[in-house]
């Protein structure tokens, strides 16, 4: 799968390709993988392997499995997500050309998420591969519990992967206290889960907010360097918010320094912004907050699916 192109085709650039369980912007704890290490998109080299572990084209150039059949997959997406289906396409191109059909549809959000961990699973998929967004926390911690083996009986693990030392590293990581001991085994995690591809991050998608500073004041940025005003963490952000048509009392000071029958000019309001147009009323000016990258993850191969607490969050 060629990454950037879908951050250019399906975000207009707007995102970064997927190179982690973590993003970056828990630059605290993000770790890229090594450039050695990196995955290209190279449709020849993918066919020499399907070759090379047996699995052959027919006649018509149609993929076959190793019981001889042809191989078709069935990809689907929430119907949360309807920018996925972008993504669908140009990955059934892609495997297209590697002889694979696959058959993309959309599914409902509830009706996916129980097809995935309902709590009676025979077994049997409706799909072969998925793709999902999911919003992490402030801290990784959420984003690498599903991938634990306890998950697979817990309800959250929808790759059913398993690894010891990753099951290790996780609790480890967990009591650590020390940022720098923490880091290194979240690097190791990030490592074991792109040398083994539980699922592919596709890319981190950047969030574009737009907020209106004539109608209200009192923005507040989270995190205060980097982050935006609007979806944070909590409601304290909004409970801040004022009244812009109502000026604040001014201070002795500025009262001294008003001419008499003039109005002392409001204070800025918080926050990192730029204006975009305004009138002589301003009654149309808009602010458009800075592009912060946040945790949302897609993912490919049975990938990340929005967890039911998440979404209770959101």
């Amino acid at each position: 799968m060629d990454l950037p192109e879908l951050v250019d085709k399906v975000l207009a650039g707007h995102g970064t390709p997927g190179t982690s369980l973590l993003p970056p912007f828990q630059s605290k704890w993000y770790v890229a993988p090594a450039a050695d290490k990196l995955r290209s998109f190279d449709i020849e080299k993918a066919k020499s392997r399907l070759d090379a572990a047996g699995y052959e084209l027919d006649a018509a150039n149609k993929r076959l499995d190793k019981d001889g059949k042809v191989i078709n997959l069935r990809m689907t997406w929430p119907s949360s997500e309807p920018e996925l289906a972008t993504v669908a396409q140009f990955v059934k191109e892609w495997w297209g050309q590697l002889g694979i059909g696959v058959e993309a549809a959309v599914t409902e959000d509830d009706t996916l998420l129980a097809d995935l961990t309902g709590p009676e699973n025979d077994g049997k998929a409706k799909f072969d591969t998925y793709l999902w967004g999911w919003v992490g926390d402030v801290d990784p911690t959420s984003l690498l519990q599903p991938f634990t083996t306890d998950e697979i009986a817990g309800g959250s693990s929808d790759t059913f992967w398993s690894n010891a030392r990753f099951d290790e590293l996780f609790k480890l990581q967990g009591q650590e206290l020390d940022d720098t001991k923490r880091k290194a085994m979240l690097q190791e995690m990030q490592e074991l889960f792109y040398a083994e591809v539980p699922n592919i991050p596709i890319y981190f998608d950047s969030e574009l907010h737009a907020y209106r500073t004539d109608k209200f004041t009192g923005w507040q940025n989270q995190p205060p360097d980097t982050g935006t005003p609007l979806f944070g963490f909590g409601p304290i952000g909004y409970t801040l918010l004022t009244d812009a048509s109502i000026a604040p009392s001014p201070s002795p000071a500025a009262s001294a320094a008003t001419p008499s029958g003039g109005a002392a000019t409001p204070a800025p309001s918080g926050g990192t912004s730029t204006p975009v147009s305004a009138t002589s009323d301003n009654t149309t000016l808009l602010i458009v907050g800075a592009i912060v990258l946040i945790a949302v993850v897609v993912g490919l191969f049975l990938a990340m699916r929005r967890r039911g607490r998440a979404a209770d969050e959101e």
